[in-house]
């Protein structure tokens, strides 16, 4: 999957990749448990701005129609998390077989969970005291958008722009 968008003066591009760390290794502190645990394999979606990566994602397809992502921004990019995370979605609707994208995000990470809700996602549900950080159980939400969703469609039809696509 690539995918190419114009947007605010600065191009954005989606591409699937081997290695998060450029944005991961940035943000780790805020991504890990107290186990300190962060998982490096499985498919990668990055996001870039003017060709540095923004944002990294862990793309994990739950069954053929439904996926779950797990990711962040890098620190240099923050304020631009919505056009970041909306791009990933864009591309996940137009490129891949995703009719469903769902986020599980933890209680306390209120600019993901704010981000998220700026592009459309809903919460749908809450998982108590599942989330082991400074040694207390926390809440985690998770939130999801689809494919038909109105918000959807409102959310993924701004900001963005033509995609130009083309395989890994």
């Amino acid at each position: 999957m690539a995918a190419m968008a114009e947007g605010m003066g600065s191009k954005i591009s989606v591409k699937w990749i081997k290695d998060p760390s450029p944005v991961w290794d940035a943000v780790k502190l805020y991504m890990v448990d107290d186990n300190n645990y962060l998982n490096y394999s499985g498919q990668f979606a990055g996001v870039f701005y003017n060709e540095k990566m923004a944002g990294a994602f862990k793309v994990r397809k739950l069954n053929e129609y439904c996926y779950e992502i797990h990711g962040g921004v890098h620190p240099d990019f923050w304020g631009n998390g919505p056009k970041i995370c909306e791009a990933l979605g864009r591309a996940l609707f137009s490129q891949t077989p995703c009719l469903k994208i769902i986020a599980i995000i933890p209680e306390f990470n209120k600019l993901m969970r704010k981000c998220v809700q700026s592009i459309g996602m809903k919460q749908e549900g809450v998982i108590k005291k599942s989330y082991l950080k400074r040694m207390r159980l926390h809440d985690q939400y998770l939130y999801g958008i689809s494919k038909s969703d109105e918000a959807a469609r409102r959310s993924l039809s701004c900001q963005t722009q033509a995609m130009i696509l083309t395989n890994r």
